[in-house]
């Protein structure tokens, strides 16, 4: 809703998106044949359903651990450039504001 997109666009049009990927590597034999099934057969409540299998498998919990490990290298990474600090500000703060973390 965010960014204007419909609510689980991706799901209902079977993206293999980032986090697809990942709960197909992760769940139970159960939840993937479920998920595999879910992109076949597109249900009325498949969205619900693969949201909720991503919730089993703890999707959202990895990327945001995996954003923050990238985020935390990145601004190490900028520390270490040879600019001056002023200069180097105005990037943190981008980069903060664009995976909505706080100073």
């Amino acid at each position: 809703e965010k960014f204007g997109k419909q609510v689980g666009g991706d799901i209902l049009a079977n993206k293999k998106t980032f986090l697809m990927i990942h709960a197909l590597s992760v769940a139970s034999a159960v939840s993937k044949a479920e998920l595999e099934r879910l992109m076949k057969e597109n249900p009325a409540d498949k969205v619900e359903r693969v949201l909720q299998i991503f919730q089993d498998c703890k999707v959202s919990e990895w990327a945001q651990q995996l954003k923050d490990k990238f985020v935390e290298t990145g601004m190490k990474h900028l520390q270490e450039t040879a600019v001056m600090s002023n200069r180097k500000e105005p990037l943190q703060e981008l980069a903060l504001f664009l995976t909505n973390r706080t100073h």
